[in-house]
């Protein structure tokens, strides 16, 4: 039943047992004393319950679902806020080139709530990442407001703001700070005032100090959906940001991207329920990357006919892709494209903190994410002490009368050492960047700066890993009877655990899980064991190698510099005329060590920041070292 198309205010309907009025524009049902009732939605109707787009209203044997159409906000300009010309997304593969997108031509105007539809892998998340700038078309045009824009300038568009399916903000925040971290990347003035505005305005102020991991799933699309609102922007592109909701989560989201809507946002929404799509203005629907309708909810009604909208995607096997695309021609016309206004285009980037901010903010926010789970942060430290301990007690103490003996000692404790050093920092940053590959993607469309992200990081890592190592220096120092210069050895192993602080990093950049991350750093820990020189002599091209790419070899040379003359030169009796290696060798000077270290952790920071913008930033080679 069409309301809209209604201009009584009164009406009654199922032979005058319901009564239907409208007040203000919006319409109220009321059951009229009947005596099976009256139910919207399965709920019986008490009083005046106001209708909404898609209800389903019953009274006996009539039944009937509730049609309210919703004009968009009216523009005083013709020229649409977004219009793609003959957009193609081609992919490569193994059996040859696809089209993800193929042909695709549309405009969206200034209020407009748009329904994306299509069976799964159709293009419709292609098409809003392509909108989003996070993809770019092989092929065809994007304007905006009717100029011709890049993919780079629709990526630091705020004005449009992206909602992907899966939630993309930290939630061992509480919404209030989460905003409020985003707020300061987006440089947006007056942030706590706008944080209040958005967190009302989806419904979430009360909730504003929860911790947004104890919220439910549809709280949790509101507080990621508020992230998106900061900025006031134009353009709402949601991808299935209802999907895995209950139908009455989803209706109450669906109603209120209706809302953003009216009031004069252009909203474009990825969905597959079909129950709520009369809320929708204008309905598109994309079959094998091809678009082959385009309009009101009514009309894709006619067009695919049908009575369930639903059931387009059954329906839509019946034709191939050119039979629906001449039967729209035919029932419709041509595509309408716009064409590019012949001006200078004068669209602006928003502006962007600096690097230094950045830094600043995001390592304010790591340090809020680190301390809200403070006992896995307590067991990362503790690690260190454990094992400490256990040192001390497999060696206890290691002085001995004879220098042979002592040296050999002192190599296996300071090996175990080095080991453990790296083992503490590689495993506090292994999981650091990968388990936040969805956020960092999605934070690039606020401006954030893969340089800024890894040093955040790689600032508060290094305050652990040293604190980490100041503990297990000192427990197996007290527990051993290590001899030698503990302020030398403390600076060589804490060079060693920032350089593990490093090694974490770059295996977390260039990881696809937190699973595959963690195999490959025992593998990286033994290779350490094995080249650091601890347990083989070693010569030619291998101490080469060791030299270049080993960090327990530097660590190990630099503490063998730390301990007296008589402990490394000693040597075990060897066959006449042999020459036989020192236990411990001389080492070299632990400045040396310092310098060879700190070149090796700079090299692989450079190599994860690398493997950062490639990775997740997918922007040409020529701007990966900016």
């Amino acid at each position: 039943m069409d309301l809209s198309s209604i201009k009584n205010s009164v009406v009654l309907i199922a032979d005058n047992r319901v009564k239907l009025t409208r007040v203000n524009g919006e319409w109220y049902v009321q059951d009229l004393d009947s005596e099976s009732g009256t139910f919207v939605n399965d709920k019986e109707v008490y009083g005046k319950v106001r209708l909404k787009n898609g209800d389903y209203l019953k009274n006996g044997d009539f039944i009937t679902q509730i049609t309210i159409s919703h004009s968009p906000v009216v523009s005083n300009s013709n020229i649409p806020v977004l219009s793609i010309n003959k957009g193609v997304q081609t992919v490569h593969g193994k059996n040859g080139n696809r089209n993800i997108l193929n042909d695709v031509s549309v405009c969206a105007y200034k209020g407009e709530f748009i329904g994306v539809l299509g069976s799964s892998g159709s293009g419709k998340s292609t098409l809003l990442k392509a909108i989003a700038g996070i993809n770019h078309l092989t092929e065809g045009q994007i304007l905006r407001n009717g100029f011709l824009t890049t993919s780079e300038q629709l990526l630091n568009d705020q004005r449009i703001a992206y909602l992907p399916q899966d939630v993309v903000i930290h939630e061992e925040l509480t919404p209030n700070k989460a905003l409020k971290y985003i707020s300061e990347l987006k440089q947006i003035p007056e942030s706590q005032i706008e944080i209040q505005r958005v967190l009302e305005r989806v419904g979430m102020l009360e909730y504003s100090e929860t911790p947004i991991q104890r919220l439910s799933g549809g709280q949790r699309k509101r507080v990621a959906l508020a992230a998106e609102l900061l900025g006031n922007p134009e353009i709402l592109l949601l991808d299935e940001a209802t999907s895995g909701l209950d139908p009455a989560t989803e209706r109450e989201m669906m109603e209120l991207f209706r809302s953003l809507a009216e009031e004069g946002k252009t909203v474009l929404c990825v969905t597959h329920f079909a129950g709520r799509l009369f809320n929708c203005n204008r309905l598109l629907y994309l079959m094998q990357g091809n678009l082959i309708f385009n309009g009101s909810p009514q009309e894709y009604q006619r067009f695919f006919e049908i009575q369930d909208l639903e059931d387009a995607y059954t329906k839509q096997k019946s034709k191939t892709i050119e039979e629906w695309k001449e039967k729209y021609q035919r029932e419709f016309g041509n595509v309408k494209m716009f064409k590019p206004l012949d001006q200078e285009n004068t669209l602006e980037s928003a502006p962007k903190s600096s690097c230094l901010e950045q830094i600043t903010i995001l390592f304010t926010r790591y340090c809020s994410i680190q301390f809200s789970d403070w006992k896995s942060l307590l067991l990362l430290i503790l690690q260190a002490p454990v094992i400490a301990l256990m040192v001390g007690l497999a060696f206890g103490d290691i002085r001995a009368d004879f220098a042979e003996l002592h040296a050999s000692r002192v190599k296996e404790v300071v090996f175990t050492l080095i080991l453990a050093t790296l083992w503490c920092s590689g495993t506090s940053s292994i999981r650091e960047i990968v388990k936040e590959k969805a956020i960092l993607t999605h934070e690039i469309r606020f401006g954030l700066n893969a340089t800024s992200y890894l040093l955040s990081k790689f600032f508060f890592l290094t305050i652990l890993s040293m604190l980490q190592t100041i503990l297990l220096l000192s427990i197996v120092k007290y527990t051993t009877c290590l001899t030698g210069n503990t302020i030398t050895q403390l600076l060589i192993l804490i060079a060693t655990g920032i350089t593990g602080v490093s090694i974490g990093l770059l295996l977390s950049s260039i990881s696809s899980n937190s699973e595959r991350a963690m195999t490959f750093l025992p593998v990286v820990l033994i290779a350490q064991a094995i080249f650091s020189g601890g347990l083989a002599t070693l010569t030619g091209i291998i101490r080469i190698v060791a030299q270049l790419i080993v960090p327990a070899y530097w660590a190990l040379e630099g503490m063998r510099s730390t301990f007296p003359v008589e402990l490394t030169i000693a040597q075990y009796p060897g066959a006449p005329g042999e020459y036989q290696y020192p236990i411990l060798g001389l080492g070299v000077s632990y400045i040396i060590t310092i310098v060879a270290l700190s070149l090796m952790l700079i090299f692989l920071l450079l190599l994860a920041l690398l493997a950062i913008r490639m990775a997740y930033y997918k922007r040409s080679l020529k701007n990966i070292w900016l």
